[in-house]
């Protein structure tokens, strides 16, 4: 899978055939939704649990909120190495390579604040993830899922409207 970084964001490309939305995965036009996500997410200043590294712009954002501590998962060996190479001065950031189906009840650590945002997961495999976060999360934490609408009705989610201009992609 060749993974390419763009001014614009990533794009990934499976031996030439595009994945869906043309194979990209992460679009600048999608910073912010992304700020506002990690804003809520983090309000707390604990313990958060980032699961989808990809352009960084979400990491960059809980740490400038002075977190107390960052964990990621990320599944793709080249976003992930671009991930510790961020982290590499950070001592309260853990960087985990792998699928956070497999990682997650692994972990023992309990966080105050989950962000899930995952390129080419399932609607069977998003599904499932409330249920695996709930085992992570301290009294209180804050879940934020970007795909969230496509698999749980809305009027059921404490939500925030922001709008994403079309030309602008």
């Amino acid at each position: 899978m060749d993974v390419n970084f763009t001014d614009r964001g990533i794009v990934i490309k499976d031996a030439g055939k595009h994945h869906k939305n043309e194979g990209i995965v992460m679009d600048k036009i999608a910073f912010p939704i992304t700020r506002k996500f990690c804003d809520i997410i983090g309000e707390k200043k604990g313990d958060i649990l980032d699961v989808g590294f990809g352009t960084g712009y979400s990491a960059k954002c809980f740490y400038d909120l002075k977190v107390k501590s960052y964990t990621c998962i990320e599944i793709n060996p080249t976003i992930y190495k671009k991930a510790l190479e961020w982290a590499s001065d950070k001592p309260n950031v853990m960087i985990i390579l792998g699928d956070w189906y497999d990682v997650i009840p692994k972990l023992t650590k309990k966080f105050d604040g989950i962000f899930m945002d995952t390129y080419g997961d399932k609607n069977e495999k998003y599904i499932k993830f409330e249920s695996y976060a709930k085992g992570i999360s301290n009294e209180g934490c804050v879940l934020g899922i970007w795909e969230y609408p496509l698999i749980k009705n809305i009027s059921s989610l404490n939500s925030f409207r922001l709008a994403v201009h079309q030309e602008d992609y």
